[in-house]
Parts: C-alpha cells; sequence; structure tokens
C-alpha cells in the first residue's frame, strides 16, 4: 500500500514538473482560481450567512482565552499590590526607628532596645549603620517592585484594550451580518414581487385570450344572424314574386277568357 502511494505521488510531482516546465502550472492555477471563484459565487447567500454565524460562534473561545489572560494578570497585579503595600508599610517602620536612633545618637544619649536593655553610643552607631543598610536594601526593593507593578499594569492595560477591541469587534461583525441578513430579505422580497408580477402578466394574457375567444365567437354568432336574416329576406321576395306571378296570371287568364266568353255571346 505504501510502495503504491510512494508511486502515485512521484507521478503527480512528474506530472507538476512537466506542466511547470511547459509553462501550463500558472494557467492551471488561474482556471482553478477562476472555478473556485464560480463555485462560490453559486452558493446561496444564505449559506453564506449561516457559515458566518458558524465563525461568529468560533470566535467566543477566543475572547473567552483573552478574559482568562486579563483575569489572571489583573490577579497577579492585586497580589504584587499588596506586597507593595506590606513593603511601604515596613518601610516606614524602618524610617521611624531611623529616625529614633539617629536623635538617640545626636543627641548622645542611651537608647533603650525593644528587650528593654540599654545600649551605648558606639554600639548604637554600628546598629544604626547595619539598620540603615537593611533600609536602603528594602528601599530598593520596593523600588523594583514598583517598577515591576508599573510595566504589569501597563500590561494589563494592553490585554484589556485587547479584549475590548475583539469584543467590539465582534458586535460590529454581529451588525454587519444583521445588516446582510435584513438586505437579503428585502431582495427575497423584491425577487418574490417580482415573480408575483409574473403572475400578473400571466393572468393578463389568459384574460386576453378570454376576450380573443368572447369577440371570435360573438363575430360568428353575428354572422349566423344576418346570414339567416338573409335567408328570410330571400324568402320574403321569393313569395312576393310568386304572388305577383300567381295574381297576374290569374288577371291574364280571367282577362282573356272573358273576352272569348263575351264574343260568343
Amino acid at each position: 500500500m505504501c510502495k503504491k502511494l510512494g508511486v502515485t505521488g512521484l507521478v503527480i510531482v512528474a506530472a507538476l514538473v512537466s506542466l511547470w516546465k511547459l509553462g501550463w502550472l500558472p494557467y492551471i492555477h488561474q482556471e482553478v482560481a477562476s472555478i473556485q471563484d464560480s463555485m462560490k459565487a453559486a452558493v446561496p447567500a444564505e449559506k453564506d450567512i449561516g457559515v458566518l454565524e458558524r465563525e461568529l460562534g468560533d470566535l467566543k473561545p477566543e475572547i473567552n482565552k483573552q478574559s482568562s489572560v486579563v483575569a489572571k494578570k489583573s490577579v497577579e497585579l492585586d497580589k504584587m499590590n499588596r506586597a507593595l503595600s506590606l513593603s511601604a508599610t515596613n518601610m516606614k517602620e524602618r524610617e521611624e526607628y531611623l529616625t529614633q536612633v539617629r536623635a538617640a545618637i545626636k543627641n548622645d544619649k542611651e537608647f533603650v532596645g525593644t528587650n528593654g536593655q540599654k545600649v551605648s553610643k558606639d554600639k548604637l552607631e554600628i546598629h544604626f549603620a547595619q539598620k540603615f543598610n537593611e533600609y536602603k536594601s528594602c528601599k530598593e526593593v520596593y523600588a523594583a517592585q514598583a517598577e515591576t507593578i508599573e510595566h504589569k499594569k501597563q500590561e494589563l492595560a494592553a490585554e484589556e484594550q485587547r479584549l475590548q477591541a475583539m469584543r467590539d469587534q465582534l458586535t460590529k461583525f454581529k451588525s454587519r451580518l444583521e445588516l446582510q441578513r435584513i438586505e437579503l430579505a428585502k431582495v427575497r422580497a423584491s425577487q418574490m414581487q417580482n415573480s408575483a408580477t409574473g403572475d400578473d402578466s400571466q393572468f393578463t394574457r389568459v384574460e386576453k385570450m378570454f376576450d380573443e375567444l368572447e369577440t371570435k365567437v360573438a363575430t360568428e354568432k353575428k354572422q349566423v344572424e344576418l346570414t339567416r336574416g338573409a335567408d328570410v329576406d330571400n324568402t320574403i321576395q321569393t313569395k312576393l314574386e310568386t304572388e305577383s306571378k300567381v295574381k297576374k296570371a290569374l288577371e291574364e287568364y280571367d282577362e282573356t277568357f272573358n273576352k272569348v266568353a263575351s264574343d260568343k255571346k
């Protein structure tokens, strides 16, 4: 099976190479593109609307994914802000403590520690230097935290803008799709109206055929009536002529034979 597939692949490659050498490959690409365009044009607009609806549905997981990114970064930023707030409190406490120690050193007074023990000035100065160095390290860490938080804020703002842009784009897509659905409904209604107009033309054509038929029948009927009237006139004329001939014959007979009879007398 694999051998057959390999041979088939080689044949296809060889055919493509031959077409490329003959210069036919671009024309084949153009013909394929033309066929694809024709197939797309033949697809009803309702199908395209259905496909777009599914595509818009597939955009929702992308938006949900982006929402998850925003939520995660937002939670991380909240944790960092809380940590920064604790660092700020710690810094303030350190500053207040250093202020007290520095005042004690400056006034050359004994300093009473938190455990109630008194600390000499020499030890207090060493202690102050140690705590001041710790304070400076904490301050550097605090500055780094604040800078990191600022970057995180910018990242979060960018992700939020991207999420909003995706939501706005989806809303626009839905509006455009709804607009096309309305326009297509208008087109279909217009097509139905045109179809109805065609039906009216058919009714008009049938009505005209009836008019022509009725005119033809009425004409033939009139011809029959006229022919019948002519026959009646001919019958009357013949009858009158016959009566005239008979009367004339009788009169001629009476005149002739009455004269003969008179001569005999």
